[in-house]
């Protein structure tokens, strides 16, 4: 499928391929003053040129996040490397 890293991490760094995907936590945001507050969270997309985001979910129904949270990283627990080859190497210390 989309999304999965094929082959080995040296493939993945000389092609600028992608490194695999981060989940990052649930947070409550308000994305304006009159509404109520939603759960969010996004969807990273690592290369070796850098991260995106790949998409943001959000809901005013915690439950709801936290259920699609919690299917996102099983999936990504099946796939190689977590979903995400080690990116130690791109962040900032």
């Amino acid at each position: 499928g989309d999304g999965h890293v094929v082959g080995d991490s040296n493939n993945a760094k000389e092609s600028g391929g992608i490194l695999g995907h981060r989940i990052l936590p649930v947070k409550k945001k308000s994305y304006n003053k009159n509404e109520p507050e939603m759960y969010q969270f996004k969807l990273e997309r690592w290369t070796n040129m850098g991260v995106s985001v790949l998409a943001a979910f959000a809901s005013e129904e915690e439950a709801d996040v936290q259920l699609l949270y919690d299917t996102i990283t099983e999936i990504m627990l099946t796939c190689p490397f977590g979903g995400l080859h080690n990116i130690d190497h791109m962040l900032k210390h």
